[in-house]
């Protein structure tokens, strides 16, 4: 799955695309929800990993951006252990994240959800396709 993960630490960004990587995925990767958003526009990708506490503009506001111009484009929300980390958890959520991490979060866990995303996607018809006919 081509994967766009956006964090603005450069440590945890590193040793995760290297996992996602490892694990088959195409990552791409972004330090602000300003250049997740330009990598977004330049080539489209099945699901962006946003951190949620960014300078500048934080996940939650990326992922209101990204469900106007990106309906379809699958999210999971990840956060520091702060104070707050639950709430903004939470409310990426309910704007439409598929999963929510808090940091430190099982990097098994990460995968076993972006798998069930990429289930869920190859089960749904795409555009100006028709789904599985009921058994007889």
């Amino acid at each position: 799955m081509q994967i766009v993960l956006v964090d603005d630490n450069e440590e945890f960004r590193s040793v995760m695309a290297q996992l996602l990587s490892r694990a088959g995925h195409r990552v791409r990767v972004a330090d602000s929800a300003k250049s997740a958003l330009r990598l977004l526009r330049e080539a489209p990708a099945g699901l962006l990993i946003t951190d949620i506490i960014m300078p500048d503009e934080d996940g939650l506001e990326l992922i209101i951006k990204l469900r106007a111009e990106f309906p379809n484009l699958a999210l999971i929300a990840i956060s520091g252990a702060g104070l707050h980390a639950v709430l903004y958890l939470r409310i990426a959520g309910k704007l439409g994240a598929a999963a929510t991490f808090q940091k430190p979060f099982s990097t098994d866990e990460l995968l076993v959800a972006i798998a069930r995303i990429e289930l869920e996607r190859s089960d749904r018809p795409g555009p100006g396709e028709r789904g599985a006919e009921p058994a007889p």
